[in-house]
């Protein structure tokens, strides 16, 4: 029995934490049990992927910033090029001619309207025109369109005696000569004859072309 114990008591200072069980058929079994502490594991370098952790640094994290909506860059609208300006062409002299041609419209009052006629006796609207102006040396063309094309277009507040007043497209329908205060000589139509007409009255209102000056060649 000595024996026994002495071999136990060496084992147990050769193996502190090892499990010894002697079980005897004679005596119930004694068991000595000493609890084996495992050491504390350690944290495995492998967990992580990051060199800096692997090389046991200490890691500051940084916050994240949020950065703001780049500015987008509106160009400037480019300065637009100065439109040209309109050339004024400046409103020329009424011709002393223009008197005379006046004076010879007034002769002609009362005389026929004729269509096609140029006078001496009979006239039409652009033949009377034709004849006052050729009467003191300014040749005009024979017809009324053509006449609105020969004059220089001019505005009604510059209207004077002697200037010429065309209706329908392009002066094509009729001619008249004004004589002021929204009045014209001219030869109007075969009920009318070569008379005085008021510029106020609704066809020639809505028919007005426009006015005419023609170019002075004494200056």
């Amino acid at each position: 029995m000595r024996r026994k114990l002495l071999a136990a008591s060496l084992l147990s200072a050769v193996l502190p934490f090892g499990v010894i069980t002697h079980t005897s058929a004679k005596e119930p079994a004694h068991s000595i049990t000493t609890v084996i502490k495992s050491p504390k594991p350690t944290p495995s370098v492998q967990a992580t992927k990051d060199p800096a952790i692997k090389a046991g640094k200490k890691i500051n994290a940084k916050p994240i910033s949020k950065k703001a909506p780049a500015k987008q860059t509106v160009n400037p609208s480019p300065t637009p090029l100065p439109s040209a300006t309109p050339e004024v062409v400046p409103v020329p002299p009424i011709t002393q001619y223009a008197f005379g041609a006046l004076k010879f419209m007034r002769a002609s009052l009362g005389k026929p309207y004729v269509l096609g006629g140029v006078g001496p006796d009979v006239y039409d609207c652009s033949g009377l025109i034709q004849a006052a102006w050729q009467a003191v040396g300014v040749t005009l063309p024979r017809i009324s369109g053509q006449q609105f094309q020969a004059t220089v277009r001019i505005q009604y507040e510059d209207l004077q005696p002697g200037d010429l007043v065309f209706f329908g497209p392009s002066g094509a329908k009729h001619v008249g000569m004004y004589i002021g205060n929204d009045k014209m000589l001219d030869a109007a139509n075969p009920r009318r004859d070569v008379t005085i007409s008021d510029l106020t009255q609704d066809w020639y209102k809505k028919n007005l072309a426009g006015y005419g000056r023609v170019p002075a060649t004494d200056i």
